[in-house]
């Protein structure tokens, strides 16, 4: 793949790069999160390393160590003899004997570390989908808290009035006032909460949190049939 990219004038980087920019291009879902994550995670990258270590083993258990060849060269000292050359070739026998268990060995620890390799892929990928549920949903709740706040502020205002026009008591203003306070709070913990969420997220995807990646204004409404 790599050498077909190179071939065509791009390399490999390059199309990741244009991948990420095509997936990012419009609000995230739950599909996409999990391609940009599998592509871009730095854990997974190291993960899927492994498994070019685990081929390299694999490829050495079915190689014997190269043979030894010896060359001795006997000069006597006498003129009426001639020199004796001896030639030698030395492999390991046990390496022969032993090549076809090592072999399966070497075989089934790769496909252990395959069967690994995958359940790690799908473990973040399900960690994905959480984080993205989560930043969805934390981003709905702030929207929320933020229109609550705008009546509280709204409602604290026509208190003032009511109190200038002497339709209101001192008590009843201050607690118009206190309750707007409390509902600006509770969406500036939202939207801090929100953007914690936005944080997680965008370290799973291995994404800046500065960058224009969105996701959807509000979580999808529930399935009409669950699953059995």
């Amino acid at each position: 793949v790599d050498q077909l990219l190179v071939d065509r004038g791009r390399s490999v980087e390059d199309a990741k790069s244009d991948l990420l920019a095509t997936l990012i291009a419009t609000p995230l879902t739950p599909d996409s999160a999990v391609r940009i994550t599998l592509i871009n995670n730095p854990a997974l990258q190291s993960t899927y390393a492994s498994l070019g270590f685990g081929a390299a083993d694999v490829y050495e258990a079915g190689r014997i160590r190269n043979p030894v060849l010896g060359v001795s060269v006997l000069n006597s000292s006498r003129s009426d003899e001639r020199d004796q050359v001896t030639f030698g070739l030395v492999t390991s026998f046990t390496d022969l004997i032993t090549l076809p268990a090592r072999t399966r060995l070497a075989e089934g620890s790769f496909a252990a570390l395959q069967q690994a390799v995958g359940a790690e892929v799908l473990t973040v990928a399900a960690q994905t989908e959480k984080v993205y549920y989560d930043y969805v949903g934390a981003q709905q709740v702030a929207a929320l808290r933020a229109q609550i706040a705008k009546a509280g502020a709204l409602s604290a205002a026509l208190a003032t009035r009511y109190r200038e026009a002497g339709n209101l008591t001192p008590r009843e203003l201050a607690l118009e006032r206190a309750a707007a306070s409390q509902t600006r709070l509770a969406a500036l913990e939202a939207e801090a909460a929100a953007y914690a969420a936005r944080t997680t997220l965008a370290q799973m995807l291995s994404l800046s949190v500065a960058e224009h990646w969105t996701v959807p204004a509000q979580l999808p409404l529930p399935v009409a049939q669950e699953d059995e």
